[in-house]
């Protein structure tokens, strides 16, 4: 996992886009780029967090016996070179902690059909 290339904002409404998920208590997003079959976007354009921009693109492929599910935080942190430190010595390896626990999440619900608490159970 790791940021990737820079991806546009623009189409986060209208045709296309998709509603928000359920975020957490100050962050708002709303999903968009849907491509059924194929993955998603999300734009988390308001957070607590010390971020100028935050795109989350889920994408889909076939596997063999299921569906491999990828997640690629695109993100910007403020604060200039301040922000670009801080992004190596922690905030990027929050962000792949955070990544991995959300598909560990989804996997445990696809696998169970039970929702997901604050720590996902072992399957």
């Amino acid at each position: 996992m790791g940021r990737q290339g820079s991806v546009p904002v623009q189409a986060a409404t209208g045709e296309g886009s998709i509603p928000s998920a359920s975020a957490p208590a100050g962050t708002e997003e709303r999903g968009f780029d849907w491509r059924e079959g194929e993955g998603f976007k999300i734009d988390i354009y308001e957070s607590n967090l010390p971020l100028r921009s935050n795109v989350v693109t889920f994408a889909l492929a076939e596997s063999a016996g299921g569906t491999r599910v990828s997640v690629s935080p695109n993100y910007t942190l403020k604060f200039g070179p301040f922000g670009m430190l801080m992004d190596k010595l922690m905030v990027r390896r929050q962000f792949e902690q955070g990544m991995e626990g959300l598909l560990a999440g989804l996997k445990y619900h696809v696998e169970t059909g039970n929702e997901v608490g604050d720590k996902v159970p072992a399957v």
